[in-house]
């Protein structure tokens, strides 16, 4: 039984990242000025076409924010989430999606972020957003 774990661990933590496109290195953010500065670094990418940027309130529901193209391997990325003053919620989750060339696609691992915005300009950005 514990060879058939250490087995399933393996093939989780080194085979199917390979197979996912990419090798994701690390997947960091930064706050400032009520936006959210996503920052991430890769190893290998095979194939790999793009990510999607993809935000939640919950953890569990996510949605697309951004896309970025991939630019090949040993890269750096960063996306700036500059929306969130039109959001009432103060904590968000944030995933990458790593799109292969040929569609098939994985995620990295969430990353909880909490931000203060200030109260006007959320109030002005709901404003904005009735007229819209």
């Amino acid at each position: 039984m514990k060879l058939k774990a250490v087995i399933l661990i393996f093939l989780l933590a080194f085979i199917l990242p390979v197979f996912s496109g990419t090798v994701l290195l690390e997947f960091t953010y930064g706050t400032e000025d009520q936006q959210v500065f996503l920052n991430w670094r890769t190893g290998e990418e095979t194939n790999l076409s793009s990510f999607e940027v993809q935000r939640s309130n919950d953890g569990v529901d996510f949605f697309t924010v951004g896309s970025i193209a991939a630019t090949g391997s040993y890269s750096s990325y960063q996306f700036i989430d500059d929306e969130l003053y039109k959001q009432s919620d103060r904590t968000f989750y944030y995933r990458l999606k790593m799109v292969d060339r040929d569609g098939h696609f994985n995620y990295s691992a969430n990353l909880r972020v909490d931000i203060t915005i200030n109260p006007i300009r959320q109030t002005w950005g709901s404003i904005k957003a009735m007229f819209r």
